[in-house]
């Protein structure tokens, strides 16, 4: 075997493994738009970002993340990559620059996920949409439950389009009800 053909293998390995942890159904359900520009809270190392980029569903996507090691792996994958909280700092994007906000399960890693939350909606261009799938409060103290996430989208100008908790149940008589590990929402401004 050459010496081309191995670092030919190594590589498409690699490309495997990376591109296995990426949110497909999300990628999935994008159209192709080279003007689209997204944002990721919580990007991880970046790798649904850089699949929906290599399929040509966005012209760019920037994440945030704040593991400085993931970091450093999605600054090689996205169009640009930001390590501050967002409810700390402001980022360096105008309002209404994105056309479309992702944020996952990653928010719960952020102090405070709620101002985090309502510090990015206002970069959401009219039209654009917000997809979010967080930690219920039945998987962290610090998460959301379906009226907190309702209400967070709703002094941002996102009129809910789908709101739904996953997980958790309600206890016998509506007593003992344990709350969402998940909650998820998809919105349009």
């Amino acid at each position: 075997m050459t010496a081309q053909a191995s670092l030919s293998d190594a590589q498409a390995e690699h490309a495997a493994t990376f591109f296995a942890k990426a949110r497909r159904a999300w990628v999935d359900a994008m159209a192709l738009d080279p003007d689209l520009a997204v944002l990721e809270i919580g990007c991880g190392t970046g790798a649904t970002g850089a699949l929906a980029l290599k399929e040509g569903k966005c012209g760019s996507w920037i994440g945030v993340e704040l593991d400085a090691r993931q970091a450093v792996e999605a600054l090689f994958a996205l169009t640009d990559v930001i390590g501050q909280d967002p409810a700390d700092t402001a980022l360096p994007y105008a309002r209404s620059s994105f056309g479309l906000i992702f944020v996952g399960a990653g928010l719960s890693a952020f102090d405070k996920p709620h101002k985090t939350l309502a510090a990015v909606i206002p970069l959401l261009r009219p039209g654009g949409r917000v997809i979010v799938s967080v930690a219920g409060r039945g998987a962290d103290k610090r998460g959301f439950t379906p009226g907190d996430l309702k209400r967070a989208l709703k002094r941002g100008g996102v009129k809910l389009l789908m709101l739904k908790a996953v997980g958790g149940k309600a206890g016998f008589l509506g007593l003992g009800r344990k709350p969402p590990q998940r909650v998820e929402a998809v919105g349009k401004r």
